[in-house]
């Protein structure tokens, strides 16, 4: 019997250190490459749930119209504007706990009579509304839920009361503050839970109805007018003097409709990009369907949906094309301006 000569068995060459850190060199590099795109890819998809979100607000909106003579939702009872093109309500920093309040279940004025006693009998219901407590009366039928009035790309974070029937804006609880600062707390947790603004209501023209003109922007991802970082993870509401400008337009006059996307990302929604940088918003037209566009112009004749148009009298608002772009935006200073014609978009916060 011939024994098999067992040879000995052939070694595996290894990788070489060289060999291993151009590998994951490679790695590396892939990576870099890929994940850029797969965060624009996350966005995208954003966008796309957010304008789904907008869509079923639409829808709501029109479910609602039906059962009130084709009207979209307007903070009631709210004080008749008297005059055009400005309201008698106050609606800027009045999310959540100003005055006059959220409202409860069987008291629709409950607010706050320390802050009534400090700021003046003035500060009362019917001339001191949100414009979110429009969207808010969806949730309160059961139409929408807190969660579809927060988009998916900002920080916001959805309002969780058990009983939201039992109040008329958002915020949290029953609660009661003495503060008129909205940087302290409660008011801008109300801000941050939700994410759209809403054509502003309290005026004579432009209120939101069936009857508005099909490609008429009735809300919106919310404008850069509300808040703005403040440096420590919060908000802080814009004042007049704040930034961006009062209007509009630049102080060189270079701004223009037919400018370029980037340079009107200083006026878009803080929503996709983050403040002073947003690449755009998603809008929701009359006829509920929501799009997305880089540059806040659009709707009837290159309208800024953001800013009541310029002129000084009903004849002239809006008739020029640069009226309607180079417009006057909510502040603590106009808390109360409004559309100054049926196309002209106002939207808030």
């Amino acid at each position: 019997m011939r024994c098999r000569r067992v040879g000995k068995a052939r070694s595996r060459p290894a990788f070489t250190l060289i060999e291993l850190l151009v590998v994951v060199a490679i790695i590396a590099l892939l990576i870099s490459i890929l994940l850029p795109s797969l965060a624009r890819a996350r966005e995208l998809s954003r966008r796309v749930v957010c304008a789904a979100n907008m869509s079923g607000m639409g829808k709501g909106f029109y479910t609602y119209a039906n059962e009130n003579s084709g009207s979209w939702p307007a903070p009631n009872p709210h004080q008749k504007a008297q005059v055009s093109m400005v309201g008698t309500v106050s609606y800027v920093q009045r999310i959540g706990i100003d005055v006059p309040g959220r409202g409860l279940w069987n008291n629709i004025e409950a607010g706050n009579p320390e802050e009534v006693a400090t700021y003046g009998a003035q500060n009362n219901y019917s001339t001191n509304l949100s414009t979110t407590r429009a969207f808010w009366m969806l949730v309160r039928s059961g139409a929408s839920s807190p969660a579809s009035f927060i988009c998916p790309s900002s920080d916001d974070t959805k309002n969780d009361e058990d009983n939201p029937q039992f109040y008329w804006d958002f915020g949290n609880g029953d609660y009661q503050v003495t503060t008129y600062s909205y940087n302290q707390g409660k008011n801008r947790e109300a801000y941050e839970q939700c994410s759209y603004g809403y054509q502003v209501p309290f005026g004579q023209y432009g209120n939101p109805s069936t009857d508005s003109q099909m490609d008429m922007p009735l809300a919106a991802d919310k404008g850069p007018f509300g808040a703005t970082d403040n440096g420590d993870g919060g908000k802080t509401w814009r004042t007049g003097d704040g930034i961006p400008p009062e209007d509009i337009d630049d102080s060189s006059n270079t701004i223009t409709v037919e400018s370029g996307p980037d340079e009107w990302r200083f006026y878009n929604s803080p929503n996709h990009g983050g403040f002073m940088d947003g690449e755009g918003q998603n809008i929701l037209f009359a006829d509920s369907h929501a799009e997305f566009f880089n540059k806040p112009i659009a709707g009837v004749g290159d309208d800024n949906i953001y800013t009541a148009w310029m002129g000084n009298t009903d004849a002239d608002a809006g008739l020029a094309r640069e009226n309607r772009f180079k417009g006057r935006q909510p502040t603590s200073n106009e808390p109360n301006i409004t559309p100054w014609g049926n196309t002209d978009a106002l939207l808030y916060p």
